[in-house]
């Protein structure tokens, strides 16, 4: 442990500091700046990281299973290979997110902002995208399979190659979006 918050200062500035020390020692770090942390394969396994600032943060590969992330700033963060089952994104701010590959099945993205972000391979399973704003987002080869997008907007979005199999569309807003090769069999 020792080593790890002599060596850790190199990994973020100054001004960060004490909230990563206190995220380290409490697995919380409410309203924290982590601005452009560096924090790839990160074990924040049922961490509490709501109103947190991470925008430009490297959480490549992190686990953040079960995280509270409630009303986070995530711009432009790389997430991708991220395990985030079960997190709770409620009104997080992801836009210009990369999340290749996530593993995200059952999590809460609802009055989520995710304009812009990427989200090929992604696992979203059973996961709650309500009121959520997914414009100009790019899916592909995304598993939405019994998801739920009520009130969704999905403007400019490209659903190519997805699967939207069970998925619950209720009042989503498509205009623009492109859905060749999606399976939206058994949708509703």
């Amino acid at each position: 442990f020792f080593a790890f918050l002599v060596l850790f200062p190199l990994l973020v500035s100054a001004e960060d500091q004490n909230d990563l020390a206190r995220l380290q020692a409490t697995n919380e770090c409410l309203s924290c700046d982590l601005r452009n942390a560096n924090l790839p394969k990160m074990r924040l396994a049922r961490s509490v990281l709501s109103h947190s600032d991470l925008s430009q943060a490297d959480l490549n590969s992190a686990d953040l299973k079960e995280a509270q992330m409630q009303d986070a700033n995530l711009y432009n963060a790389d997430l991708s290979g991220a395990n985030l089952r079960g997190a709770d994104l409620t009104r997080a701010y992801l836009g210009n997110a990369h999340l290749f590959y996530i593993f995200a099945p059952e999590s809460n993205f609802s009055f989520a902002d995710l304009t812009g972000s990427i989200l090929a391979g992604a696992n979203l399973r059973y996961s709650q995208f309500q009121s959520s704003i997914l414009k100009r987002v790019f899916f592909r080869f995304t598993d939405f399979r019994g998801a739920r997008l009520d009130n969704a907007n999905l403007e400019g979005a490209y659903l190519g190659q997805v699967s939207l199999y069970g998925m619950v569309f209720q009042s989503v807003f498509l205009e623009n979006a492109s859905l060749k090769g999606a399976n939206l069999r058994g949708s509703n």
